[in-house]
Formats: structure tokens, sequence, C-alpha cells
């Protein structure tokens, strides 16, 4: 069962892991991130990512990530459907916490900038025994639009090419 974050208890919140495996699901993702990149640079065909872009911004399935860290703590990726646009909230959570932080949003008020690379970086890794996204390569592109460092290093480029043609 997804359990939905205090702010979406009312919402039609679903588990959205399974969408990882589709092949559209990188270049529908991080279409905001990649404007000018055809969905065949992440290999995958224009139709598999229109497909997986219908299902991220259905309105009546709202999909949910979890990326777990180390003491409980999880950034959560939340998708937010209504009928005139899709946002992504990105929250960082701990079950010990009335309410979650909001650590980026790519709303119109564009929430953020969430994370540094250093930060990022740390976070790709999964904690031993660690439920939801533990894959580092999906935990990086997954957490990349929380990406607000403006000095990246070179490493992390190549880091985020290597991964996106993984």
């Amino acid at each position: 069962m997804v359990m939905a974050r205090h702010c979406y208890s009312s919402s039609p919140v679903v588990d959205g892991h399974p969408l990882l495996d589709k092949p559209g699901f990188w270049p529908a993702y991080l279409a905001d991130l990649a404007e000018g990149f055809t969905p065949e640079a992440f290999g995958a065909d224009a139709g598999d990512a229109d497909a997986t872009l219908e299902t991220l911004h259905d309105p009546s399935a709202w999909p949910m990530f979890t990326v777990q860290l180390a003491d409980s703590f999880a950034i959560v990726v939340h998708f937010n459907s209504g009928e005139e646009f899709t946002t992504k909230d990105y929250f960082l959570t701990h079950p010990d916490w009335s309410q979650d932080l909001v650590l980026a949003s790519d709303d119109q008020d564009r929430i953020g900038p969430g994370l540094c690379w250093p930060e990022l970086a740390a976070l790709v890794e999964a904690p031993p025994g660690a439920a939801g996204v533990t894959d580092p390569h999906v935990r990086l592109l997954l957490l990349l639009p929380v990406l607000g460092d403006t000095a990246v290093p070179e490493a992390a480029v190549s880091a985020v090419v290597v991964d996106v043609l993984l």
C-alpha cells in the first residue's frame, strides 16, 4: 500500500515504482530538464515516452516514489496532476515528524533549489535494508530535478550522462 503524504491524504496516490521499468520513463520524467533532447537520446522511442508521460500526468492516479535515506529519513517524490497542469513535489520525510519538509517543487513557484551536487551524490547509495528505490543510478536520476547547484563539477556531468545511457 502506498502511504500518501499528509497534504495528499485525500488524493489518488499510487505506487510509481513499477513505472521505473517502462522504456519511456526517463525521457518522460526528465522532460523538463532535457528540453531539446529526443526520447531516442534516452534509448526510448517517442511512443513509449508519450505513453509514460500520459501515465505520469493522469489526474486519477498520482505516482509516488520513495528514496530511503539513513536514520529513517526519506525523500518522497509525488506527482500532483490537476486538470491544467502536473507538478512534481519532493519532500524530506521522517516517521517522527508531523509535517514533511518541502525540499523542492517544479510548480509555477519553483520551490527549491533543493540539493547541491555533494548532497545529491551522497544520497546515491541506499542504506542497508532500504526499500523503495535502491539502485544508485535510478536514485541519481530520480533526484536530479532537485539539483539546484550552479557550480557542478565535471564529474557530476559525466555521472549523469552515464546513468542516462544505462
